[in-house]
């Protein structure tokens, strides 16, 4: 039954596309007649840097997608779907792979067809699928968008289907004029790192030093072949999905930075698994008319919920995939102090912060005669006591103000006493 819908809907676009011009849909909510074209790509932003991400490694041959700028300039509601707008097209903005700190941009490509404006109240970017087992794309990405958890009901074809899930929420869009196509960039996604790298200890014991370090997987997958490398070390570890490990080992280095610490360098971990997660899922028995195909929805204040071009059922696509990358931390350094006590300088992973290199200059101490230079304690820094060394100066320059002051102030006085007196003068 849902089949013989499928070629009829498909067949009337297909053989009749000139009697499927006029917008009815403002008339009878129901998506069959509905003349706004829409859909939704995933492209590449940016890709993370070393300095600010610290994911060191990637190979590039593993990336998939399109940059944003390039994406939009080629790219319309015509190239992207067949079937007059009906489907999407496979493997053309539906799917990126990229390093974990990524940040992927979301496309809207659009084309209003109803013979007037149309005004949108908001658009709704799904975030999970429907295959069983998926927690979707909330897993692995960050947003600065704002996401909700709900469900979507949408008439199609006389029947009413309903979409459950988290989705991307885009308010205030603007009215799409009659006849108007084209793309807009509506929001970013972050994709976050799988791996957490916190809570580096240092310990020294002679020559040889005691490093402990937290490593967390934060994906409910099971990483394995994980290498965690440092210095002269190296160790292959598994982390369960959202298992937190702590890992103990032993280095040797006598390096010497130009502050005196012991540079003690990084830790790496090799990450040689790929994860991938999806917002389009499957639909049992090819109901592609149903909703999990759909891509994106968009709430029309003349009529309700629309949804965009359905996508190849049973495919599990509109995916992002953590490609195998290289993490290391910032740069360990360990200081001995005078008192004896040991202080090792850890700094730890930045948290998606760009300015994180600056937070170590603003680090409260309480070590008396000693300071802090960029977060690293050092025994022959110490703060200066100007203000103290040079009370007698100080004192000095008071008294020598206040004798100035009381020369100019009775100098003063006497030009007032003596403004108004005449000089007479004797003539012989």
């Amino acid at each position: 039954m849902y089949f013989l819908k499928i070629l009829v809907v498909i067949g009337a676009l297909l053989v009749f596309p000139s009697i499927v011009q006029a917008d009815e849909f403002n008339n009878t909510g129901d998506n069959t007649g509905n003349r706004l074209y829409q859909s939704v790509a995933y492209t590449i932003g940016s890709l993370p840097s070393s300095e600010i991400n610290r994911i060191v490694e990637f190979d590039t041959n593993n990336i998939i997608g399109v940059d944003t700028s390039s994406f939009r300039d080629s790219n319309s509601i015509d190239t992207v779907t067949d079937f007059n707008g009906a489907r999407t097209i496979p493997g053309i903005g539906d799917r990126v792979s990229v390093p974990p700190e990524s940040r992927i941009d979301l496309v809207y490509l659009y084309k209003n067809s109803a013979g007037h404006a149309i005004d949108l109240s908001y658009i709704l970017v799904p975030l999970s699928s429907n295959l069983s087992g998926d927690l979707g794309l909330a897993e692995i990405i960050e947003t600065q968008e704002n996401i909700v958890e709900t469900s979507v009901s949408m008439l199609r074809t006389g029947q009413t289907f309903v979409r459950d899930g988290k989705y991307l929420q885009i308010d205030d869009v603007s009215k799409i004029a009659d006849g108007e196509l084209g793309n807009m960039n509506i929001g970013s996604l972050y994709v976050k790192n799988p791996l957490k790298m916190e809570n580096i200890h240092v310990d020294k014991s002679e020559e040889n030093f005691k490093i402990a370090v937290t490593v967390k997987n934060n994906t409910s997958n099971i990483l394995e072949n994980l290498v965690l490398r440092h210095l002269n070390y190296s160790v292959n570890f598994t982390l369960s999905g959202g298992e937190e490990k702590i890992l103990e080992y032993m280095v040797d280095s006598t390096v010497r930075n130009a502050g005196g610490a012991i540079d003690l360098g990084n830790i790496f971990i090799e990450n040689p698994n790929s994860i991938t997660r999806c917002s389009v899922g499957a639909e049992e028995n090819f109901r592609i008319l149903g909703l999990y195909t759909v891509p994106v929805f968009s709430y029309r204040l003349d009529g309700g919920i629309v949804g965009g071009a359905f996508t190849n059922p049973n495919t599990g696509n509109y995916c992002i995939t953590i490609i195998p990358y290289t993490m290391a931390s910032n740069t360990i350094e360990y200081v001995d102090l005078t008192s004896g006590e040991d202080i090792n300088n850890v700094t730890n992973m930045p948290e998606n912060n760009p300015n994180y290199m600056f937070e170590d200059l603003l680090v409260e101490n309480d070590l008396q005669e000693k300071g802090v230079v960029s977060g690293v304690y050092s025994e022959d820094f110490s703060l200066p006591k100007t203000f103290i060394q040079n009370t007698k100066l100080i004192i000095f320059l008071v008294v020598d103000m206040y004798l100035w002051y009381s020369y100019v102030r009775k100098r003063k006085n006497y030009e007032n006493r003596n403004n108004n007196t005449k000089v007479c003068a004797k003539h012989s």
